[in-house]
């Protein structure tokens, strides 16, 4: 096939092609064009011998070697291509378009990993929603003797909690013009944006009632609460960091609580156990480990040796099946490191939840207004019209000619009780 020269003359067979548009951008599209077929003509040239070497690496970069001459030639060879005001990067720009143009995808979506962790509600307006929590009556009875008079309980009220929801949104606003130039559809993706970050922002605030900048909440988790997986709650040693032994003590200080007559507190359900991105590889091993070697305490106790070098003897070395995991899902929460920026803590905290789905008093609400659990996307109505006809989507608004698109949500959240869960700074200590 022979490659020629795009001529002036076909700059009008163009303009006649592009219906719609106006002169002016029909002038720049065909100039684009006039220029794309010159950068050809140029590499076809060189293929075929009729450019040499030394011209070519002129063309590609007009201060090679300050050539000035050999950059002049080019302009009165390639008229159309090359330029007095060309910048070095100009012919480089040309050949790309010429031979690919690609508009790179956005970050992969997925759904909010965090939602599981918190019972959902429903909000009606922005006014408070306050949550009222009673205790009492639930301790075992005692024995009644004949002719003695019934005993009677007593019920207690905490303080109510109270939330409401928050507006969330933003938007972008788009000129007439970069829409008229977007032909890689790169504009098209606006609402899909939106909504994702819709969602990070939800996740993001789950995130911040459990964690916080130096760990593990202070708010829930706490003495009050006797979930840290510390000693003074039954674990074996202070915030453990995460393997098979540290789960053992995360058990342990979640079956140890009760309630506040002082009576244990049922964890029936699954678990989900949270980590950050650095502990994913760890808390996978430790999912899909098949058995466990244990110390199996009890029995005569057996001593050798005597002061620092005493060794005691009390159980048995035996291997079970990995049962503890059984119940668990894992939940890889990727802002924690965000959200937490204590170092070293950032990479270590890790936690457990017992599902909200199962408890009557979950760890966390997150309430969203009637009809807004979901973003919702907006896009500003056009207020252009042509004269004789109806709106001009295009056109948009008719001051500014720019298209204006919005994301919207409402949600709101607290932190109910926190003896469904435990946590570990992961620090040792």
């Amino acid at each position: 096939m022979e490659l020629t020269t795009f001529q002036g003359s076909q700059i009008n067979d163009v303009n006649d092609m592009a219906p719609g548009f106006s002169p002016v951008v029909r002038q720049q599209n065909a100039l684009r064009e006039a220029r794309a077929f010159g950068a050809i003509d140029v590499w076809a040239d060189f293929k075929e011998g009729g450019l040499k070497p030394h011209y070519m690496m002129a063309a590609m970069s007009p201060n090679f070697n300050n050539d000035a001459g050999a950059f002049d030639y080019l302009c009165r060879r390639y008229p159309t291509v090359f330029r007095e005001t060309m910048t070095t990067s100009d012919f480089n720009i040309l050949t790309v378009d010429v031979l690919d143009r690609e508009l790179l995808a956005d970050y992969t979506h997925a759904e909010n990993p965090v939602m599981p962790l918190v019972k959902r509600a429903t909000l009606n307006d922005f006014r408070n929603k306050k949550v009222f929590i009673g205790d009492g009556l639930e301790t075992p009875f005692s024995v009644v003797n004949e002719l003695h008079d019934l005993p009677l309980g007593d019920l207690s009220q905490r303080t109510p909690i109270t939330y409401a929801p928050l507006k969330y949104e933003k938007g972008a606003k788009v000129s007439w013009e970069a829409t008229i130039n977007d032909d890689l559809g790169f504009f098209t993706s606006l609402p899909s944006r939106l909504a994702y970050g819709a969602m990070r922002t939800k996740w993001k605030y789950i995130t911040g009632l459990y964690s916080s900048a130096t760990g593990p909440s202070s708010t829930l988790y706490s003495s009050t609460y006797a979930n840290q997986i510390t000693i003074a709650n039954g674990a074996a040693s202070n915030n453990p960091a995460l393997s098979v032994p540290a789960l053992n003590d995360a058990m342990t200080v979640m079956l140890n609580q009760v309630d506040l007559g002082g009576d244990p507190i049922q964890i029936p359900g699954k678990l989900y156990l949270v980590v950050g991105p650095s502990l994913m590889v760890t808390v996978n091993n430790i999912m899909h480990q098949l058995s466990v070697d244990v110390n199996q305490l009890g029995g005569t106790t057996q001593t050798s040796g005597s002061g620092a070098t005493q060794t005691l003897y009390n159980g048995q070395r035996i291997r079970v099946n990995n049962w503890i995991v059984q119940n668990m899902t894992v939940i890889v929460d990727q802002y924690l490191p965000i959200v937490t920026t204590s170092a070293g803590i950032k990479l270590t905290q890790w936690y457990i939840f017992a599902d909200p789905a199962e408890q009557g008093r979950p760890a966390m609400e997150v309430g969203d207004l009637r009809g807004y659990d979901t973003p919702q996307l907006y896009q500003k109505m056009p207020n252009t019209m042509r004269i004789g006809g109806g709106a001009e989507p295009m056109l948009g608004d008719f001051g500014s000619m720019s298209n204006e698109f919005k994301a919207l949500m409402a949600f709101g959240g607290t932190i109910l009780d926190g003896r469904s869960t435990v946590a570990s700074t992961g620090a040792g200590s």
